[in-house]
């Protein structure tokens, strides 16, 4: 794999970008430690190729791997907080909203509710701009989930329901069904009592 080290960014860039989908497609799924695996081989090439554009990505990877397996939320939301400024700086808007959805999951997790919430409705807010279903979907879902952990639930609810109203009729999205199943279904059936 000679392309891996050329100093010109050759095959260097394609195999950074692959790794990147590749942690993207395990960040989707929860699972950190993979999403880790997939571009800690890479980090070192891609910041010499300064290659700004897949960087977030990396770090995102990275600092969730930090949050929540080896539970360190300082070097986690250092490296998220890293993703979030430089996929502003050269408008990935992909990776900073992955990088403030998740951060912002894990910051209502650990009660700091009032940065979760910013980050989540950056989230909602680009999702609506995109006009993204499965953002905006994946985005009220998580305001749900954070105001439950405030023990807001009139307020989980509205946004719990708002977040079923916006599925695709007939698209299939599992990442969603991930969050109908445990977060929305019990507030809906509570509400309706």
């Amino acid at each position: 794999m000679s392309g891996t080290t050329s100093p010109d960014g050759g095959h260097s860039k394609e195999i950074i970008d692959v790794r990147t989908t590749l942690a993207n497609y395990y960040l989707s799924i929860s699972s950190n430690l993979h999403a880790k695996e997939a571009v800690e081989p890479i980090l070192a090439l891609a910041l010499k190729l300064n290659y700004r554009k897949r960087l977030p990505a990396i770090y995102t990877a990275m600092g969730t791997y930090y949050l929540y397996v080896e539970e360190d939320s300082r070097q986690g939301l250092q490296l998220i907080d890293q993703a979030t400024k430089m996929a502003e700086e050269v408008a990935n808007y992909f990776s900073w909203w992955t990088a403030l959805y998740l951060s912002g999951i894990f910051l209502g997790m650990i009660s700091e509710f009032e940065e979760a919430h910013k980050r989540l409705q950056q989230c909602l807010d680009f999702s609506l701009m995109a006009k993204n279903p499965i953002g905006i979907a994946n985005s009220k879902g998580a305001i749900s989930m954070c105001y439950q952990f405030e023990g807001k639930i009139n307020p989980a609810h509205e946004f719990c329901t708002g977040s079923i109203d916006v599925r695709p009729k007939k698209q299939v999205m599992p990442i969603s069904k991930a969050w109908l199943t445990p977060v929305m279904v019990p507030l809906v059936i509570i509400k309706d009592y």
